[in-house]
């Protein structure tokens, strides 16, 4: 990850990112219809009294794969420990993460960068210490209300040789 930020940063590259919650979509998404069992209905194992009918099979056979959502769940909370990707290229390259759960809020979330990147200006600067190698970081801010000024954190700089 850090080569990636590194080169995206030298490169003058700003991330933008549209992240789905896998969460939500696991919980909210259509249910992909299970396959047949592998294990024929009669040699089903059944409670003792009962007898082994598509009903009972559907009961015992057919009450869900929660495991995805466990795995994503774990990852939720790992991510609270361990930096998300996305947040960090986005971040770190003055970009925007968007998160969507539906349809119509990923046509929103394409809207926004899309008016963002039609909306933006660019600020540019010739630094007087370019002797100074090294991460240099970058403040700006403007006099104006309800503005949002967006930048990443800094910029690198090869020190020149003196002469």
């Amino acid at each position: 990850m850090r080569e990636v930020l590194t080169e995206a940063e030298f490169a003058n590259v700003v991330i933008y990112s549209l992240d789905i919650s896998s969460v939500l979509a696991g919980l909210t998404s259509k249910a992909m219809p299970q396959p047949p069992p592998s294990i024929p209905t009669a040699a089903q194992h059944m409670p003792a009294g009962g007898s082994a009918t598509p009903t009972t099979v559907d009961q015992n056979y057919y009450n869900g794969n929660y495991i995805p959502v466990f795995v994503d769940i774990f990852k939720a909370v790992k991510s609270v420990f361990v930096e998300d990707a996305l947040d960090v290229f986005t971040r770190f390259t003055g970009g925007k993460e968007y998160s969507f759960v539906s349809e119509r809020s990923l046509e929103r979330a394409v809207q926004g960068i899309s008016q963002e990147l039609h909306s933006q200006y660019l600020l540019s600067y010739t630094p007087n210490n370019q002797g100074d190698g090294g991460f240099h970081e970058i403040r700006v801010t403007v006099n104006r209300p309800n503005l949002e000024v967006r930048t990443r954190p800094g910029y690198w700089v090869a020190a020149k040789p003196e002469q």
